[in-house]
């Protein structure tokens, strides 16, 4: 098995991330109005109310709960 430098591991540890991809994360904090979500590569996401839902003046923290892992 051969072994890889630091420099190749870190280099394969990144990903770029394009706009409009979908990703999994883990659902670290939930506000009424947004989201907060660890999507791993070293950035966390956030979504807005407005994103995540149609329905005006849902309360997000009613519909996700921390620690959850979504896409």
């Amino acid at each position: 098995m051969s072994e890889l430098s630091f420099e190749q591991l870190l280099e394969d540890s990144f990903k770029t991330i394009h706009n409009g991809e979908v990703v999994e994360g883990t659902i670290i904090r939930v506000k009424e109005d947004e989201i907060v979500v660890n999507i791993g590569y070293k950035a966390d996401g956030i979504i807005t109310r407005s994103e995540y839902t149609n329905t005006p003046n849902v309360d997000l923290t009613t519909v996700v709960k921390e620690g959850e892992k979504r896409k």
